[in-house]
């Protein structure tokens, strides 16, 4: 069973500092006791979430203990994986030259490894979300980039993701496995990146993953996501890091309950209410703190987003009704109390 601490006064928090040394100034953490902080600075703090999946709860095939097993890799250093052309325009000519072939070895794999979905990209990546990716990695060129087109294969259960590892293991195209099942990002997501060749030389990227892990990633933490990676270089403040903690711990809620639904730990059948009813009360939190401080640092696209999924995630959700039916009552609080209130919300989803 997964067990979840967060902003708990027993806990210690790591509290981010700016620290200067040979005259250079770098961030660093140290930590601290909640109940040491002054209340302001309780809302600005990062929220640190820790997961305990129990691996070894029940019993488990000899290919989920493969697909568990961080040596289930296939390494390439990045230095030598690169694409035939530094070029980004070259490389979208070349990804639209494969493109329909490509679909149909995907479409036909599907098939062969026992995948309940298929899902593409309807266009290739926009060109400058590269561009922008780029420049927040440093890239000299786009030598590096592998998503421009790419295919995930949605399995309805761990046995049969495993299976399809195993298979692309021996794929003399596959340049590299990179398995986050069996080594989780910090946030908790877990999945199966595949960089294959092409036939035209390209590299482009192959996903796997379950249906859960997929439904929390595409439809709710991505959103989240991209509000940290905007918020994040927007630390220390202002605007405040609040909304970064809360958008950091909705995606760790979230990966986490789906690690739990994949596992069979967890109920699938109401899967979309449950990741909501995940999500919303930290929405709502990082909302509230938008509204108070701003939002100006935030992209047009990725307010817009963040906006149409409150309004989405109020009309599903199971929380709505309790949170509507307390509306007056958060209203007519003060500052700290409506943030206190609200983080009890998220905190308890």
């Amino acid at each position: 069973m997964m067990v979840v601490k967060a902003l708990n006064t027993s806990k210690l928090i790591r509290k981010p500092v700016m620290v200067t040394r040979g005259g250079k100034t770098f961030q660093q953490h140290k930590w601290v006791r909640p109940e040491d902080m002054p209340a302001p600075q309780r809302t600005n703090m990062k929220v640190e979430v820790e997961g305990y999946p129990d691996e070894t709860k029940g019993e488990q095939s000899e290919a989920v203990k493969r697909l568990l097993d961080p040596s289930n890799q296939k390494p390439c250093k990045r230095d030598e994986l690169l694409q035939p052309s530094g070029d980004i325009d070259t490389l979208y000519k070349m990804a639209e030259e494969v493109r329909a072939d490509f679909r149909k070895v995907m479409e036909g794999l599907k098939e062969q490894l026992g995948a309940s979905e298929l899902l593409s990209r309807p266009v290739l990546k926009n060109k400058e979300r590269v561009i922008e990716k780029m420049k927040e990695d440093g890239a000299k060129d786009a030598s590096q980039i592998y998503d421009i087109d790419g295919h995930t294969l949605v399995f309805n259960d761990l046995e049969s993701l495993s299976k399809a590892v195993d298979f692309f293991q021996k794929d003399p195209r596959v340049m590299r496995i990179k398995n986050y099942y069996a080594n989780p990002t910090p946030l908790g997501y877990r999945g199966v990146n595949i960089n294959v060749k092409l036939p035209n030389g390209m590299i482009s990227e192959i996903q796997l993953n379950t249906k859960a892990m997929i439904e929390a990633k595409e439809n709710y933490g991505h959103v989240f996501y991209e509000v940290a990676r905007e918020a994040e270089g927007q630390l220390p403040p202002p605007p405040p890091p609040a909304p970064y903690h809360y958008a950091v711990l909705a995606q760790k809620k979230l990966y986490a309950f789906a690690w739990e639904v994949s596992r069979g730990q967890q109920d699938s059948a109401n899967l979309s209410a449950s990741l909501f009813d995940i999500s919303l009360p930290l929405w709502s939190m990082s909302a509230k703190i938008l509204e108070s401080h701003g939002s100006s640092w935030l992209s047009e696209r990725t307010r817009k987003r963040f906006q149409d999924f409150g309004s989405r995630a109020k009309g599903t959700s199971s929380l709505s009704k309790n949170l509507n039916d307390s509306k007056s009552e958060i209203e007519g609080m003060s500052k700290s109390s409506r943030i206190d209130k609200y983080t009890a919300l998220a905190l308890h989803a």
